[in-house]
């Protein structure tokens, strides 16, 4: 059959990928189950199928709410896959198929798909199950291409009010034709942000909420934005570029030809003015072009074109050599950028992200700033963004090899078209308001004002934050809530100092109800609380507490799951789902290897990737201090299963 690239991962139990095969090979179902292996298709495809026979889910029969969606969801679902050319002809069947733990359907043997196949002349499969998560019910949906004998990972949707049946119905059609039609997901994942107009600033503060009840304290979540429109530099300075590239055993195969790609890139985007540091590094570490004029451009492409992967990875010994090389280059007025290329799993030489990205931060100092360009879906998001965040450079992720001339070229455009630096942001509370905390940042207080630094902005750019504020009851009318401001440096006149200023009111009376939610703040709200859930998580499986883990992560997706129906918009179910997966990833994690992998990708959400995954710029922007370009985070599943090569 037909199968397409599937961009969708994130709305499926991402994290189950690490533990399937490509297909089912063996013998029979039980033979498959004794070897530990999946019957599911690649995470990154997506099914094209023509008859679909669709059955009931099972459920728990004695909960009179689960019975009536175990039909229910079935029968829509039929309807809709035909009405939106999803499937050519669809068929019910009243017959119920268990789901196991991870989301595979409980067929006795190979034997039995193939006669219900044969029964139905159906080529694919919908079945799945209602269950409860917690205090949320989630609605498991498995597609399964039965002519293949291939199972995708389970699409999950999860709720909270048990009588929300028409709500439920529509947001799981909405979500399997995102599953079957990607391009859907993709639009609506899209990020609608528009860039100042050429040569503006825009500084706001924008609430979750419109309007506030009178009389009762309430808690609002503020989004403070900082943009630059497009600013044109006429003539570019020199560059002097360390160009630092992983060739370690984890960059095997599909990572290491996207890191020659960009590597080949940065080069090809090289004037011969221009000065170039080449470093390659496994376990051990080499410089075949020290320090040179960038007129050799054919000459280093060629040397790039011939590297292969292997050994293990000293990703400190390679920066260390880049940072060296750079400052060698001769005293002249040249624009300097180390760009780090790599998946950042580090196991030989200095590994500590601490200490890693405190030497990119001396380097920054001494004019050097850093930029890291992740490669992979496991990349390690938490070292790649510390050294970038230290170093003030940008950090960037290859989703695919499409994406890489994109993510080069901010990367150039960021280092001639730098606005502003040195920012700070401050927030003054209006009396009796509270700021209970700024997502993700140390906030430091002075002269009444709490304040946090705001990384470097650039040409047609974006940094954002969301702030949780605590507003007193208040009487019915308007108030002023805040004042906040920018203080920077305008690096277009010459770093002089510089200041933009907002303020903050708000509407108090009457019920606040949904049209009073401003959904793009209320939305990346949830998306960066998930993330500091993520940083508590971590910790747990730090400490061994995979029960604790489990918990934070069950506790977010009920809190997830009443926000996903009010909007029907998906991008909390995408949460929702990762959470899942990485609930099932350490539920089984007794394989030491396995919990590395589930910490990891919490660690990955953790320090943005979430937010990076579903709304372009979200809370690894603010960290990241990227130069706008961004692909889809490491909260994605890794391509290689756990009884593959391990990781170098």
């Amino acid at each position: 059959m037909k199968r397409t690239t599937l961009l969708l991962a994130a709305v499926l139990a991402a994290a189950l990928a690490a533990s399937v095969s490509a297909q089912f090979a063996a013998k029979d179902a039980q033979e498959a189950w004794a070897d530990k292996a999946m019957f599911m298709a690649g995470i990154q495809v997506q099914p094209d199928i023509s008859k679909v026979v669709l059955v009931n889910l099972a459920c728990d029969k004695t909960r009179a709410d689960h019975a009536a969606l175990a039909t229910r969801i079935p029968d829509a679902l039929a309807a809709h896959l035909t009405k939106h050319d999803l499937a050519k002809e669809t068929l019910r069947r009243d017959r119920t198929f268990e789901l196991e733990e991870l989301g595979l359907p409980k067929f006795d043997s190979r034997d039995d798909v193939t006669k219900f196949a044969e029964e139905t002349k159906a080529d694919a499969m919908i079945c799945g199950d209602v269950s409860l998560v917690g205090d949320a019910t989630r609605v498991r949906l498995v597609v399964a291409e039965l002519d293949q004998f291939a199972f995708y990972p389970p699409l999950n949707v999860y709720f909270t009010d048990p009588n929300a049946v028409d709500a439920v119905t529509e947001m799981i059609c909405r979500a399997m034709q995102s599953f079957l039609k990607a391009e859907d997901l993709q639009k609506q994942l899209a990020d609608t942000w528009k860039a100042p107009d050429e040569g503006k600033l825009r500084f706001e503060a924008r609430p979750n909420l419109s309007r506030i009840p009178a009389d009762q304290p309430t808690t609002l979540f503020v989004r403070f934005e900082f943009a630059a429109g497009k600013f044109e530099v006429a003539n570019r300075s020199p560059l002097n570029v360390a160009l630092v590239l992983d060739r370690s055993g984890s960059m095997q195969g599909e990572k290491i030809e996207q890191a020659k790609q960009a590597a080949i890139r940065v080069v090809e985007g090289l004037q011969k003015d221009d000065r170039i540091s080449f470093v390659i590094y496994n376990h051990e570490v080499e410089a075949p072009i020290p320090n040179r004029s960038a007129a050799e451009r054919e000459r280093i492409i060629d040397l790039i074109k011939k590297i292969e992967a292997d050994g293990y990875t000293n990703l400190g010994g390679g920066l260390q050599q880049g940072y060296e090389l750079a400052q060698k280059a001769p005293k002249q007025d040249y624009v300097n950028r180390t760009i780090l290329i790599s998946d950042g799993l580090a196991n030989r030489g200095e590994t500590h992200p601490e200490v890693l990205a405190k030497w990119a931060r001396d380097q920054y100092v001494r004019d050097l700033p850093t930029s890291t360009v992740g490669i992979g879906t496991d990349y390690d998001a938490n070292l790649m963004e510390k050294i970038a965040v230290a170093g003030n450079g940008g950090y960037y992720y290859v989703e695919s090899p499409d994406s890489i001339n994109d993510i080069i070229a901010r990367e150039f455009s960021s280092l001639f078209a730098t606005v502003a630096e040195g920012s700070r942001l401050s927030i003054r509370p209006a009396e009796g308001a509270k700021l209970e905390k700024v997502v993700g940042f140390e906030v430091q207080q002075k002269d009444g004002a709490q304040s946090v630094d705001v990384p470097t902005l650039r040409s047609n750019d974006r940094k954002f934050l969301i702030a949780k504020l605590r507003v007193p009851a208040l009487a019915a009318g308007s108030h002023d809530i805040l004042q906040a401001w920018i203080d920077y440096q305008d690096a277009l006149h010459e770093g002089k100092p510089a200041k933009v200023e907002t303020a903050l009111k708000i509407e108090a009376g009457g019920s606040p109800g949904a049209d009073a939610v401003n959904w793009d703040v209320q939305l990346d709200a949830e998306e960066l609380a998930t993330t500091d859930t993520m940083d508590e998580v971590v910790k747990r499986l730090d400490a061994n507490d995979r029960e604790g883990a489990i918990a934070l992560l069950q506790a977010r997706i009920l809190e997830l799951a009443g926000t996903s129906l009010l909007t029907l918009d998906l991008r909390s179910q995408v949460q929702c789902n990762i959470l899942d997966g990485l609930i099932a990833l350490i539920k089984q994690g007794t394989d030491p290897e396995q919990l590395r992998y589930a910490r990891l990708n919490a660690q990955s959400i953790s320090y943005g990737g979430l937010a990076a995954n579903t709304n372009y710029q979200g809370l690894g922007q603010m960290r990241g201090g990227y130069g706008g370009g961004l692909g889809t985070p490491a909260a994605a599943p890794a391509q290689s299963s756990f009884g593959g090569k391990r990781q170098q």
